[in-house]
């Protein structure tokens, strides 16, 4: 469905006040109103987090044939579920009927799929086959099937897009592709969630920052070589530096800080140690950050509290930096700053692509307002 007329108008002038084609040393950061604004928030929900790739839940967690997981995707209730052959898909929470959510959070395993209220009832293909005091063929007529959205299976996790045409998985992911199999070796232990008093975008901003860490994690500065680069492609970003250690050490070669957008982030110490922060919006000014932390099978437990320790420390600074960010800000007062060249070379890829996904609702084909 496009945008009201007064809407596209509203939308345009937003993303007019960015100019995504300036050169880096002559940009200016987008308005204020991106990361705070309510309406903008709705608007990125829609057409930024349902149009791209997202993280919905760890492939260890159903693994089996007829396991079920509850996930939400840009605020939408939506169940993984794994069929006998072993096929993965995804479905909305809600029944075709009413909209009754079909499964609680702590489901674990289903033979089939069965709405609580007028018991309709589901394969696990999402094939209508029982439904109560209907006519003859209702259920073959397929119309009240549960739509099925796309689905990846790449590294530890499970990926879903809500788009119907979703970007090619292989190509969002560019060189991190390669790194799949490598990760999904990997031991999963433990999850930590965050609640981040900011936009989701300043904790983008933020990770994306080539400067920040020298003057806002000293400890972790202290480990990494000054020679700490930024590589900006389509839709991900590489900073990587090499580690200031002997070889030889856990923590020996090379610090690689992936970001892919809009909201995961992927950072390796070496070859053996491994944490994944996926931003979820929730509010204009508000988001929880989940992550997880894996290590190789080798590594021992003794590292591997001192590096979650760490890891922490490191999160836990950012957060109170990201909130203040956030607390300079206000929709009354927006002058934008500038970026830095080079080092901020990812932050205004992310802006660019922010203004890219919002652009085709502001100003759509001619053909879509007929």
């Amino acid at each position: 469905m496009n945008l009201s007329r007064p809407d596209r108008e509203c939308l345009a002038h937003e993303l007019d006040q960015f100019d995504p084609t300036l050169p880096l040393d002559r940009a200016q950061r987008p308005p204020v109103s991106w990361f705070l604004d309510p309406w903008m928030f709705q608007l990125q929900q829609r057409y930024i987090f349902r149009r791209t790739w997202q993280i919905a839940a760890l492939q260890d967690g159903i693994s089996e044939p007829e396991s079920v997981c509850c996930i939400q995707i840009a605020g939408h209730p939506m169940v993984l579920v794994r069929d006998r052959e072993g096929v993965l898909r995804a479905f909305p929470n809600s029944c075709t009927h009413w909209g009754t959510q079909l499964f609680d959070a702590d489901c674990a395993s289903t033979e089939r799929i069965q709405c609580p209220n007028h018991r309709w009832t589901w394969n696990l293909k999402g094939e209508l086959r029982i439904a109560p005091d209907t006519p003859d063929g209702f259920c073959r007529a397929g119309m009240h099937n549960l739509k099925s959205f796309p689905v990846r299976e790449w590294g530890p996790f499970v990926w879903v897009c809500m788009d119907s045409d979703p970007p090619d998985f292989a190509e969002t992911m560019g060189s991190l592709y390669e790194r799949g199999s490598h990760f999904a070796a990997m031991e999963y232990a433990g999850k930590d969630t965050h609640d981040i008093h900011a936009s989701w975008l300043h904790v983008m901003d933020n990770y994306n920052d080539g400067l920040y860490h020298r003057s806002a994690h000293p400890s972790l500065a202290a480990t990494i070589s000054p020679d700490y680069r930024v590589e900006v492609s389509s839709h991900f970003a590489l900073q990587y530096a090499p580690f200031k250690q002997e070889s030889g050490t856990v923590r020996s070669g090379t610090a690689r800080y992936w970001s892919l957008f809009p909201n995961t982030m992927f950072n390796e110490s070496g070859d053996r140690v491994l944490d994944v922060n996926v931003v979820e919006p929730v509010a204009p000014d508000r988001c929880m950050l989940h992550f997880y932390y894996f290590f190789a099978k080798d590594v021992g437990s003794s590292f591997r509290e001192d590096s979650t320790r760490s890891s922490r420390e490191t999160q836990g600074e950012d957060n109170v930096l990201c909130a203040r960010i956030r607390g300079g800000l206000s929709l009354s007062y927006d002058r934008p700053g500038s970026y830095v060249p080079d080092k901020e070379a990812a932050v205004f890829r992310w802006h660019q692509l922010v203004h890219e996904h919002l652009l085709p609702a502001a100003y759509p084909p001619s053909d879509e307002l007929l």
